[in-house]
């Protein structure tokens, strides 16, 4: 189905600079070059995706040795790196299957793991909890399952961490068709709040009409909210802009969005919240331009417009002070002696 691909794309394409055939450039937006690597030392052999990164600039990575199947072992890192390209703190996760996982302003992170108790009669989905310093401060089991495959989290002030769905677990047995596909995709579980002890807070109800939109990234924002952003793609549609939900503590939408596309066939990836503004990589479907939209976050109204070289299909960081933006690059296929680096680029401002 042509959603389910969609969906898969966007997930497997933040990996990092891949190639991709030239494009025209797109009226009003600003070019890109990229500037030297400085490569990630302590990364070398591994593979990096879900990046991120907070106020301060630090990024965050999801790291694979290379040979390994995700989600399986060895067990999952997550990096905290500095712009340096130095491995500040990495939180490790121990044994068990990969989930989600998120991180909230102050830098304190939260991971999902589903593990095996029992020599693997059964499983339960736990939620683990480090500070800044990459301790581990708990190890929380929840009531019940989340039956997910792979979520994105986010964490409040509040130290509450919202659950993102993206991937429903399929039930052991049970045979993937178009029909089980297409409504594990439109009928996903609701969003959902925890405490810092795993224990169920409140669901977050997609708003009316919005009852089919997946939902594939999330970021805490500096405001003290989550946003959260998604789409409504199906057969057929050309145009699909980005739905994002500003989410409070309490669990209450506080504003939806609604920003269109640069172009048509271009799907949301990446997002990133910084004082004022929402950040949005998006892709073209078929390998052509990646473009960054930088835009307000009280109105959804389009600022500023990068396009970016050809290669790239990722965003790391963006900072709007001085529209510097940070990519990982690695090689694509990877290979045993994969390197992953961070590329700093600025926008072309030659005539």
């Amino acid at each position: 189905m042509k959603n389910v691909s969609y969906i898969s794309c966007v997930i497997v394409l933040c990996v990092g600079l891949i190639d991709a055939q030239s494009a025209p450039s797109l009226a009003g937006a600003s070019p890109v070059s990229l500037g030297d690597k400085k490569t990630i030392t302590g990364l070398n052999g591994f593979f990096a995706n879900f990046q991120d990164c907070d106020t301060a600039g630090d990024i965050y990575l999801f790291a694979r040795k290379i040979g390994s199947q995700f989600p399986a072992n060895p067990a999952p890192a997550f990096d905290r790196i500095t712009p340096d390209a130095a491995i500040a703190v990495s939180f490790s996760a121990g044994r068990g299957r990969f989930v989600g996982v998120g991180y909230g302003q102050d830098g304190e992170i939260a991971i999902i793991m589903n593990r095996d108790r029992l020599a693997g009669f059964t499983t339960g989905d736990y939620l683990l909890r480090y500070d800044s310093a990459g301790n581990r401060i708990g190890e929380f089991r929840f009531e019940k399952d989340l039956n997910l495959a792979f979520a994105r989290l986010a964490l409040f002030p509040n130290r509450n961490v919202l659950v993102v769905p993206i991937v429903p677990a399929r039930k052991r047995g049970e045979r993937p068709n178009s029909v089980t596909d297409m409504d594990k995709l439109r009928w996903l579980p609701p969003l959902a709040i925890y405490d810092t002890h795993a224990g169920f807070v409140t669901k977050v109800e997609r708003l009316r009409g919005d009852e089919t939109v997946h939902f594939i990234n999330t970021a805490s924002g500096p405001d003290g909210n989550i946003y959260v952003v998604g789409v409504n793609a199906g057969p057929g549609k050309t145009n699909v802009p980005a739905i994002i939900y500003a989410i409070a503590p309490s669990g209450e939408i506080l504003r939806r969005l609604e920003i269109a596309p640069p172009s048509t066939n271009m799907g949301v990836s990446h997002l990133q919240v910084t004082n004022g503004k929402i950040i949005l990589l998006f892709l073209e479907h078929s390998m052509g331009p990646a473009m960054v939209s930088v835009n307000g976050w009280d109105t959804g109204e389009r600022l500023k417009l990068y396009q970016l070289p050809d290669k790239v299909k990722s965003l790391a960081c963006y900072d709007p002070v001085t529209e510097q933006m940070t990519f990982v690059d690695q090689t694509f296929p990877f290979y045993p002696a994969n390197r992953v680096s961070l590329r700093i680029a600025r926008p072309d401002l030659k005539p």
